[in-house]
């Protein structure tokens, strides 16, 4: 387990796992479209998963919601989003589970289920479109899987406290992961500068709870 080197009132945590960062950074190799997303070229899978005594599985799809106060991106916000899975060999593999186990060790909880997504940004495109703000979790874990292509100080990240003070801002590199309290902490990442044809910032966003949770009743089967 990787020791964190910055930890701020321990609800957030900076640190770099040990685990083989090239198969995780291979398994985005055929990561579909976001059809949803219209600001730009994007590429997204959305899982649940279930924690067992035997290892990660996949749980059955359940659409993605985000309340329009969270996200406020037309036609992105406020609607159940259908998306992929993230392939089987992923998420059963033991790079993700050793991924997993230190997110979780950070936040103090024993979950029996949480949600991954795979996001690809590419071009110029922001990784965070919708600005600073919160993601609408309990937890959530930032993993920079690959830079490729890009502005060494592009994609800059930061996070501020409650009271509005800075408390990181800086590039996450390959191999870096952040593990905050969503309530405590909002975020934003600057969009990427391209230095070569084909450029793309990969990552995984980890949240407690698990995404199936938060679709209302009346919006399930839209």
């Amino acid at each position: 387990m990787g020791a964190p080197y910055f930890m701020h009132n321990r609800t957030f945590y900076r640190n770099t796992p040990d685990v083989d960062l090239g198969f995780l950074q291979a398994s985005f190799d055929n990561v579909p479209y976001d059809q949803y997303f219209t600001a730009g070229q994007r590429f997204r899978t959305t899982s649940r998963v279930a924690i067992t005594e035997h290892g990660l599985k996949l749980l059955p799809k359940r659409p993605l919601y985000q309340p329009p106060s969270v996200n406020k991106l037309q036609n992105y916000g406020g609607i159940c989003r259908n998306y992929e899975d993230a392939p089987v060999s992923l998420i059963e593999s033991e790079p993700f589970r050793k991924l997993i186990a230190e997110w979780i060790s950070r936040t103090g909880l024993q979950p029996e289920s949480f949600s991954v997504h795979q996001i690809r940004t590419t071009g110029t495109g922001s990784p965070v479109p919708e600005g600073r703000h919160h993601d609408g979790t309990d937890w959530t874990g930032l993993y920079v899987v690959k830079r490729h292509g890009i502005e060494p100080e592009s994609a800059r990240t930061t996070y501020w406290d409650r009271d509005g003070e800075i408390v990181m801002r800086d590039v996450l590199a390959e191999g870096e992961l952040i593990t905050f309290e969503d309530g405590k902490y909002t975020h934003d990442t600057t969009a990427l500068t391209p230095t070569l044809d084909g450029a793309y910032r990969d990552v995984f966003v980890l949240t407690l709870p698990e995404h199936g949770v938060n679709v209302p009743a009346e919006l399930i089967g839209e």
